[in-house]
């Protein structure tokens, strides 16, 4: 039998807790505490999960990155990838609909200003996340997420843990997860308990598990946090 584990705690040297849920939800939800409250600055946020949807684009062959960062975007034919969910249907029509070329941190800045709302949108629609508004002082209006499994987060941080601190073998999907989740905010303890050379070897290992597009769509996005006022007050 399975020892049980107390809701929203999970081992994060534990593999099953990894790829539960897509790129761009599993970075929603590492911007969030336990209390559903954005943990950083909106804008932020907002930033990463811009560049997470063109990042997953990118892992599924949708979209490659060309030298100089302009965007291509595959013939993907009239239909839709087979299992793909709404939210990444809408990124792909919305790559294909425009004619001009972008390069991909003009495409991830166009995802950026409603990619929260939109990545809630998907988790409420598989039932993991609801909305919750509630009034300050019967005056103030404050929303917050409300995870509906206890355990979302904390499965979400353990594989975030596992793959920028453990894993060994790591798909495109966790490398992005590691490299983007670390422009978040401050790396878990496991993380920086490590020797300076294990961090260096590590983050060369994300590097190495991701395409050339991919690693040109998460370098845009850190190019923009980098630029950006708010990226000082992480």
């Amino acid at each position: 039998m399975s020892e049980r584990r107390p809701p929203g705690r999970y081992e994060p040297r534990d593999a099953s807790a990894r790829g539960h849920l897509p790129l761009p939800e599993a970075l929603f939800v590492l911007g969030h505490d336990e209390a559903g409250r954005t943990r950083y600055h909106p804008r932020l946020l907002d930033a990463v999960l811009g560049g997470a949807l063109l990042a997953e684009a990118a892992i599924d062959g949708a979209v490659t990155v060309v030298d100089g960062g302009t965007v291509k975007v595959a013939e993907l034919g009239a239909r839709p990838p087979s299992g793909a969910r709404d939210l990444q249907i809408a990124v792909l029509e919305t790559l294909a609909g425009e004619p001009a070329p972008h390069t991909a941190a003009e495409w991830a800045g166009r995802f950026a200003p409603d990619a929260t709302a939109r990545i809630l949108e998907s988790l409420e629609r598989v039932g993991l996340c609801r909305r919750v508004t509630a009034r300050r002082l019967g005056l103030f209006r404050a929303d917050r997420v409300q995870f509906v499994d206890p355990s979302l987060l904390g499965r979400t941080e353990a594989w975030f843990t596992h793959a920028l601190t453990w894993a060994h073998d790591l798909s495109p999907t966790d490398a992005v997860l590691a490299a983007l989740g670390r422009e978040l905010g401050p790396a878990p303890p496991a993380y920086e308990d490590l020797p300076a050379e294990e961090r260096a070897r590590r983050r060369r290992a994300a590097d190495e598990a991701m395409d050339e597009s991919v690693r040109r769509v998460v370098a845009a996005t850190r190019a923009t946090i980098a630029a950006s006022a708010f990226g000082a007050y992480r």
